[in-house]
C-alpha cells in the first residue's frame, strides 16, 4: 500500500478508509497535530480554549448583573412598603393579607414554606396532639373520615372573606366538631398550634434569613392569626391573661401568646411514643428521596435543625440520635455564611 508522508510526520493512507469512525479518527488526529504546531492559534479544548474563556466571562457577568440587581429590589420593595404607613393599631385584614404576600410568596418564600411544614413536627412533641394525630393516621372506620377536599395551612390565611378561604375555615371547624365535644381535642391544644403558625415563621427567619420581620410585619401576621383563631372558636378569653380584659393590638395578643406558649411546652412537652413514631414518619418523609448510602448522614443534619429539646421529645438514641459535633457544626457554618452574604448585599 501507498503511503505519502505528512508534514507533521503522520501516516494517513492514500485511499479511503472503509469505516465512518476512522475517517473522524484520521481528521481529528490530523487537525489536533496542526493546531498545536502554530502557537498563535487556540486549541478546541483545554485552559486556553476560547470556549472556556468565554463560559468563565458570562459566570463573571452574570454574577455582576445579579448582585446589583437583588439589591436594587429588596431597597425597592422595603421603600415601597414603608411609605404605606400602616397603622399597627388600625390594620385592617385586607393590609396584613398584602403584607403576608409579599413575606411568603415573594421575599421569604422558601423558608416560610418550610416554617409552616415545621409547625406539625413540632406540635407532635406535646403528647395528647401526637395521640390524636396518631389515632388519626391508623384510623380505619370510613364512616368517621371528614368528606371533602383536605385544607392547608395556607388556605386559612387566603385573602379574608374570600368563599375559598370561608370554605377552608368551615371544614376545618366541622373536623374540629368530631373531636372537641369529647375532650379529645382541647382547646389548650388547639391554641398552642395556632401559637405554632404565628410564631414559627418569626424564629425562621430570625434563624434563616438575612434580616428578621419588622414590627409591622409581626403585626400583620398576628392580625391574620389572631382572626383565624376566633373564626375557629379558640376562646382567648379563658386562656390568656388579656383575654376578657381585651387586648391593645394584635401584637399584644401575640405577646401573651408567645408567654403562654413557652409555659404550656415547659409544662407538657415530653417524649412519648407516639411523638417517636411520628418523628420517624416526618423525617422519613424528609429524607425519602436521599439515595441509601447518604440516608443516615441526610437524617444527622435534618436532625442538626431541630433544636435540642424538640429532638429529645421527638427521638429516640438510635434513630433521631444527637447529630454528631461535625455535622451542627458544618449546618450551622452554612447558615451564618448564607445570612452574611444576604446581608452583606443590602
Amino acid at each position: 500500500m501507498h503511503k505519502t508522508f505528512c508534514r507533521h510526520s503522520v501516516f494517513i493512507p492514500k485511499t479511503s478508509p472503509t469505516g465512518t469512525s476512522e475517517i473522524l479518527l484520521n481528521g481529528l488526529l490530523t487537525s489536533r497535530i496542526v493546531m498545536s504546531s502554530h502557537p498563535g492559534r487556540s486549541p478546541l479544548w483545554g485552559p486556553e480554549s476560547g470556549y472556556s474563556r468565554s463560559w468563565f466571562f458570562w459566570i463573571i457577568a452574570s454574577l455582576l448583573v445579579y448582585v446589583p440587581l437583588c439589591v436594587i429590589v429588596r431597597r425597592h420593595q422595603m421603600r415601597r412598603m414603608a411609605r404605606r404607613h400602616v397603622s399597627r393599631e388600625n390594620m385592617t385584614l385586607e393590609e396584613a393579607y398584602a403584607i403576608k404576600c409579599r413575606l411568603a410568596e415573594h421575599e421569604f418564600p422558601t423558608v416560610f414554606s418550610a416554617a409552616i411544614n415545621s409547625v406539625f413536627f413540632k406540635a407532635e412533641s406535646i403528647p395528647t396532639i401526637a395521640k390524636l394525630i396518631a389515632r388519626a393516621m391508623q384510623r380505619s372506620s370510613p364512616e368517621r373520615k371528614p368528606r371533602g377536599p383536605s385544607v392547608t395551612p395556607l388556605d386559612l390565611l387566603g385573602r379574608p372573606g374570600a368563599p375559598a378561604t370561608i370554605a377552608a375555615v368551615d371544614r376545618v371547624n366541622r373536623i374540629h366538631a368530631l373531636y372537641r365535644p369529647s375532650g379529645v381535642m382541647s382547646d389548650t391544644d388547639l391554641l398552642y398550634v395556632l401559637s405554632l403558625f404565628a410564631l414559627e415563621p418569626e424564629r425562621w427567619m430570625k434563624r434563616f434569613e438575612w434580616r428578621s420581620l419588622t414590627t409591622r410585619e409581626r403585626c400583620a401576621f398576628a392580625t391574620l392569626w389572631k382572626a383565624l383563631g376566633e373564626d375557629l372558636h379558640i376562646p382567648f378569653d379563658a386562656l390568656l391573661p388579656s383575654g376578657k380584659e381585651g387586648f391593645r393590638d394584635a401584637l399584644h395578643w401575640l405577646q401573651e401568646l408567645e408567654q403562654w406558649a413557652r409555659d404550656y411546652e415547659a409544662k407538657n412537652r415530653k417524649k412519648s411514643p407516639e411523638s417517636v413514631f411520628l418523628g420517624e414518619k416526618q423525617l422519613d418523609a424528609r429524607t425519602k428521596n436521599v439515595p441509601r448510602p447518604l440516608k443516615r448522614v441526610a437524617r444527622g443534619f435534618a436532625a442538626a435543625l431541630i433544636e435540642p429539646e424538640l429532638r429529645q421529645a421527638m427521638g429516640t438514641i438510635r434513630r433521631i440520635e444527637t447529630p454528631p459535633a461535625a455535622t451542627i457544626f458544618i449546618v450551622e457554618s452554612i447558615i451564618r455564611v448564607r445570612k452574611f452574604t444576604a446581608l452583606d448585599l443590602n
